[in-house]
């Protein structure tokens, strides 16, 4: 993030060459703060990107810069022995979640602070969301299939909405890479059903080909076939009932999960 003087930010630094951001993080609370290494223990899952734009060609540069908010764990000895490093800030202080989700009574803050902050806590303190957004995230039943197209279309309902919407199940790469590409890019209404459409193809690809599989399968060991799994994915799902409507000898075992 870019200096902004006279502005509470967090901790922040660019990520060098060769590095992950969870490294850089690493590093940048060594060389800020007085932190000891051995003290350091980012909070995982971390590193959902967010990019932070701005309307004004000054601010920036006219860039859109992208930042990887993480959260971390500091002990209550190294809380009451907090220092910092260098000359890049001028102060710092602790502040309760309340006091920075009001944003009052601490003074202006860099772009992206709050947005940033919710990204690292996974929208656990966001209560602006619908319902059927919060209903989504919730979601322990379909698979990543079904989920894409489910979070495809919420995006489309919800374009101020889509970067949240990806960081509430950080763990699904795909979505979370083609939502931030929507909220970037604008995409219209349209380009969403394109792509759900898209999706809903691959999944009855998917669905075709592994009841091909299992049924050549069939064919060449006639016997008693089991199938053990532990993705309760929707596309499985639609898999085993088909095979088990046409045959009654398959037994499926699925060991219990938590998609996303």
């Amino acid at each position: 993030m870019p200096t902004f003087p006279s502005h509470w930010g967090g901790i922040s630094g660019s990520i060098d060459k060769g590095e992950t951001p969870i490294q850089a993080v690493q590093r940048e609370l060594l060389e800020e703060t007085n932190l000891p290494q051995n003290s350091i223990r980012v909070e995982e899952p971390g590193g959902l990107y967010l990019d932070i734009k701005s309307s004004s060609s000054a601010l920036f540069g006219g860039r859109t810069i992208r930042v990887y908010p993480f959260r971390i764990h500091i002990t209550p000895e190294d809380r009451a022995g907090f220092e910092l490093r260098g000359n890049e800030h001028d102060a710092y202080k602790f502040v309760s979640v309340r006091e920075f989700r009001k944003e009052d009574g601490f003074g202006p803050t860099v772009p992206g602070l709050v947005d940033a902050f919710h990204h690292s806590t996974f929208g656990k303190y966001l209560d602006t969301l619908p319902k059927d957004v919060r209903d989504w995230e919730e979601n322990r039943v379909d698979g990543a299939a079904s989920l894409a197209r489910s979070a495809m279309d919420l995006a489309g309902r919800y374009p101020e909405h889509s970067q949240s919407i990806s960081m509430l199940r950080p763990s699904m790469v795909p979505i979370v890479n083609v939502l931030n590409k929507f909220e970037q890019g604008g995409k219209r209404p349209q380009d969403i059903d394109r792509l759900v459409d898209s999706l809903r193809e691959e999944s009855e690809r998917c669905v075709s080909m592994g009841v091909d599989v299992i049924r050549k399968a069939k064919r060449r060991d006639p016997r008693r076939l089991a199938i053990a799994t532990f993705s309760r994915s929707s596309t499985m799902r639609s898999i085993l009932s088909q095979i088990q409507a046409d045959d009654e000898s398959v037994e499926v075992i699925c060991g219990r999960s938590t998609p996303g």
